[in-house]
């Protein structure tokens, strides 16, 4: 499997382990939307430090339809997405995606800083 979702107290760890596709887009949300824990969800920390890269086209591309489809999976609530990176291919993807995001998003290179964001982002929220 590409991904593994982890389940936290008010949000998920996704880990991305294969390539960025379209349909390991839709078995994501396919999994989450069909959870009950899925209504808590505050935040979504998306670890892609092992995500295979592809070419810079489909990473835009896939970063457009995921912006507007996350905004409005996450419509009703209040949520916040950090993307753990580890190369520039992920940052610079991740970077198009900010752009395009309607909720609170941000990049970080290690995930003690994502999860402290997070909590921050909590806190205020």
């Amino acid at each position: 499997m590409a991904f593994r979702i982890h389940w936290e107290q008010q949000g998920i760890l996704l880990e991305r382990t294969g390539a960025e596709t379209f349909e390991i887009y839709q078995e994501i949300i396919a999994d989450l939307t069909q959870d009950a824990r899925y209504d808590a969800i505050r935040y979504v920390l998306c670890d892609i430090r092992n995500a295979a890269c592809g070419d810079e086209a489909t990473f835009y591309e896939i970063n457009e339809i995921l912006a507007t489809f996350m905004s409005r999976l996450f419509s009703e609530r209040s949520f916040a997405i950090a993307n753990v990176v580890s190369d520039l291919a992920s940052a610079v993807s991740s970077k198009h995606y900010a752009t395009l995001a309607t909720h609170p998003f941000a990049i970080f290179t290690n995930m003690a800083e994502a999860r402290n964001w997070v909590q921050t982002y909590l806190e205020k929220s």
